[in-house]
């Protein structure tokens, strides 16, 4: 996708299909998929927990 593009409903779904196999993953590896945050209009991020619990020992 060029930058100037808006985003259109493809690659939307793409994007909402790639960040629910993340989710997954994180699952079956024993994380909270809810620590991968949408941020509408924004984009994605980790929650603040992440890297003070968990993640760091399991890692």
């Amino acid at each position: 996708m060029k930058r100037n593009d808006e985003p259109n409903n493809s690659h939307l779904s793409q994007t909402s299909v790639l960040i629910k196999r993340i989710k997954m993953k994180l699952e079956n590896a024993g994380f909270d998929p809810e620590m991968l945050q949408t941020i509408w209009g924004s984009g994605y991020r980790l929650s603040k927990g992440v890297f003070e619990k968990d993640f760091l020992v399991k890692v």
